[in-house]
């Protein structure tokens, strides 16, 4: 199979795969969009499970290179944080299909694919700890906070704002400027209130 028919192949399934969940996307749409046969697609692509990977798999690789060549060095933490979170949401703008998928695998897996994802999503997790340990090299710690906790704390606050707006992104079926905004603004007021604290 060319490379041509191969993108056209899993563009089909993003597709599908966005639309209706794992569980309700159907083959033969797949098919009909990308103009092959379904025993040829199951020839070379195995299964709808391997097909799920594989779509999933390629929106991590295409996340992951959205943001693996951004430069923080002459930047503040909060400044890095900021930036590494609109690069990777003006990706999201730009690639809903991306967004809805990866939501979907992370947030609501399903249970066919459960073992393969859980193990991605730590690795991920594992990535993304390791990019924001680096930055907060950047901070001036007070004395008696660890290292470990203030990592740990950051993460939290970050999967807080990831779970918030997927519901909202989910609903809306699409990411535009304005819930960009809002991300970015509840963003920076959350990191704000874990480097300034809450209180006068």
């Amino acid at each position: 199979m060319d490379k041509s028919k191969k993108q056209e192949i899993i563009n089909a399934c993003m597709v599908e795969f966005s639309k209706h969940g794992y569980e309700k996307a159907n083959t033969n749409t797949i098919c009909e969009q990308a103009g092959v046969s379904k025993g040829l697609l199951f020839h070379y692509f195995g299964s709808k499970k391997s097909l799920y990977i594989l779509v999933i798999e390629k929106c991590i690789e295409d996340t992951a290179n959205s943001i693996k060549d951004i430069n923080v060095d002459n930047m503040d933490f909060l400044k890095a944080m900021l930036w590494y979170s609109q690069v990777k949401w003006e990706f999201f703008t730009v690639n809903p299909l991306h967004y809805n998928l990866l939501t979907q695998a992370f947030f609501n897996t399903p249970e066919d694919v459960k073992e393969h994802l859980k193990k991605r999503y730590a690795e991920l997790t594992t990535i993304g700890a390791a990019k924001i340990n680096e930055l907060i090299d950047k901070l001036d710690l007070k004395e008696g906070v660890l290292k470990e906790n203030a990592l740990q704390l950051i993460l939290a606050v970050s999967g807080i704002i990831e779970k918030k707006h997927s519901a909202l992104i989910t609903k809306s079926n699409s990411m535009d400027n304005m819930l960009l905004e809002t991300i970015k603004k509840d963003y920076i007021e959350l990191i704000k209130m874990v480097l300034y604290g809450i209180s006068n």
